[in-house]
């Protein structure tokens, strides 16, 4: 194996191997967490304030990703059965039904423990994150802060 082969194997699939360490170093943060009895704040990807919560040394949590991780684990199917059994309607986001069945099994995930919500913090630029905090609301009792933001950026 010459010089320029052993470089080129060390970078092809780095961004994979580096994204997928991230990943399990996420989940385990979390789950240290969740084993603490500590809670974390619940934001969404988009439209984050995860940089506002972090300066505060709040453990954050983004529950799109827990329940994409579900499909990476390829056992995303239980969860949105399980979701369906409880009550929720088929055409309800999948995201949504993971992350209820998450909560219902107290933060059981594929990926290790996720903590329970101490508060919710998500914009109204998608009606889906009102209502996913709503079922945090109830579920936990827990405070949910909507951010108002503008849904067009024309003068």
């Amino acid at each position: 194996m010459t010089e320029q082969q052993t470089e080129h194997e060390s970078i092809v699939g780095r961004g994979n191997r580096e994204g997928a360490r991230l990943v399990r170093e996420w989940f385990k943060d979390l789950e240290a967490v969740a084993e603490r009895g500590d809670k974390a704040a619940y934001v969404f990807v988009m439209g984050s304030l995860n940089e506002i919560l972090v300066s505060f040394d709040m453990p954050v949590t983004f529950p799109e990703i827990n329940s994409l991780q579900t499909a990476v684990r390829r056992v995303a199917h239980e969860f949105l059965e399980e979701a369906e059994d409880y009550g929720y309607s088929p055409d309800v986001c999948g995201y949504v039904k993971a992350d209820v069945t998450v909560q219902l099994r107290r933060g059981a995930h594929p990926m290790g423990r996720i903590p329970k919500p101490s508060i919710a913090v998500l914009t109204n630029a998608c009606n889906t994150y009102v209502k996913w905090g709503e079922i945090w609301e109830r579920m936990h009792d827990v405070q949910m802060v909507t951010i108002d933001v503008p849904g067009s950026r024309s003068a």
